[in-house]
């Protein structure tokens, strides 16, 4: 929030207001420790139409994720209906008292042995902590999630995990005002892409 307010007063860029003092511009967010794509609105108009899009998820997103173990299947559908969960307020699971219905594709793009795997996940649904809860159900955790995979997935044969391996890789929607399709792409950091090379140089050797 820092960095945009620093950026919107460098010029004539702006924000919108809907998210008052401390969400200017936010639309959606993302998890602590998850990179990728986020949108920003500039004026509440924007602001408010983006928002409805994610709301009817009409979205276009895909994230990237090394976890722990690997899917049986190389693709396949996860759902689950998920909430706060009652013993710990922190977390989000199936044991909980106001259950909301969730969707997530996947699809493996690599194995690496017994280590782990690359998959693409595609959210039908918006939850919070949906694509690290939906994984931990299948067997599969995102590496560097101790909340979701304990200390198990903190560490492979002396490779460490600093942060949660999640990364918003795409992110598509209509344009407020012109209703033209727009998507856009980051790149994995790089300390994500370093890890996935090290787990696919020690499943190759």
């Amino acid at each position: 929030v820092n960095a945009l307010l620093h950026h919107s007063r460098q010029g004539d860029a702006h924000l919108s207001s809907i998210g008052g003092k401390e969400r200017p511009g936010l639309v959606h967010r993302l998890d602590k420790d998850t990179t990728g794509v986020l949108v920003i609105a500039k004026t509440d108009y924007a602001h408010r139409v983006l928002a409805a899009q994610f709301k009817a998820h009409s979205i276009t997103r895909v994230y990237e994720a090394l976890v722990w173990n690997s899917p049986p299947k190389k693709e396949g559908k996860i759902e689950l209906s998920i909430g706060r969960d009652t013993k710990d307020r922190k977390t989000f699971s199936t044991r909980t008292t106001r259950p909301k219905e969730s969707l997530t594709t996947y699809r493996v793009k690599a194995r690496f042995g017994k280590s782990g795997a690359q998959v693409e996940l595609f959210p039908g649904t918006g939850r919070t902590h949906q694509l690290r809860v939906h994984l931990k159900a299948i067997g599969c955790p995102i590496l560097g999630d101790q909340t979701y995979g304990g200390k198990k997935v903190m560490e492979i044969e002396g490779l460490t995990f600093p942060r949660v391996m999640l990364h918003a890789k795409t992110l598509g929607f209509l344009h407020p005002e012109t209703g033209n399709p727009l998507e856009f792409s980051a790149e994995l950091p790089m300390d994500m892409a370093h890890i996935l090379k090290e787990l696919k140089n020690r499943s190759e050797s």
